[in-house]
């Protein structure tokens, strides 16, 4: 039962109980700059969807979360928010900047291609991603919604927020 209390029930990823559980005791026991958030949201996900239907769109959800988990630390928490946001937590960072070069993985990974029809809406799909890094005094819903409207700037500039500068976001 309490399995299924904190894991998305399509993805088996930490649903938002257990990410801000996680988040909470990482922010407790680490210093300022050790923790680190990434969120992605996918790039035109209501095209699968609506093109290819609902069943499409969840096993494509099913392989975002497994390559999430590929290309993350044994550490991290990789959660999903629900529909096609994801957020990936870096527990114990030595660095700042590891936070940014997990999101370049994140988003190579979800950028391969899906096996998918040449002309399938799918084939290659891209995230938007913004990250943040904890501060002192911070708390969980402060750092997700700093890395949250990061990813939501990176969107609407069509860019990757990389430790707080945009890069050019291979479409």
């Amino acid at each position: 039962m309490r399995h299924l209390a904190l894991h998305d029930p399509l993805t088996g990823l930490a649903n938002r109980i257990l990410l801000t559980e996680r988040l909470d005791r990482a922010l407790v026991t680490g210093a300022a700059g050790t923790v680190g958030v990434v969120v992605l949201d996918l790039d035109g996900f209501k095209i699968v969807n609506d093109a290819w239907g609902h069943d499409e769109g969840d096993l494509l959800l099913v392989e975002i979360a497994r390559r999430l988990v590929a290309v993350t630390g044994p550490g991290d928490t990789v959660a999903r928010l629900g529909g096609d946001e994801f957020v990936v937590v870096h527990h114990a960072l030595t660095d700042p900047t590891e936070s940014g070069s997990c999101a370049e993985r994140i988003r190579r990974a979800v950028a391969q291609p899906y096996g998918q029809a040449a002309d399938a809406p799918y084939d290659r799909i891209t995230a938007s991603i913004g990250t943040a890094v904890s501060t002192d005094g911070c708390t969980s819903r402060s750092l997700i919604n700093r890395a949250d409207q990061a990813m939501y700037d990176a969107k609407r500039a069509g860019r990757l927020d990389l430790r707080g500068r945009a890069a050019r976001s291979a479409r």
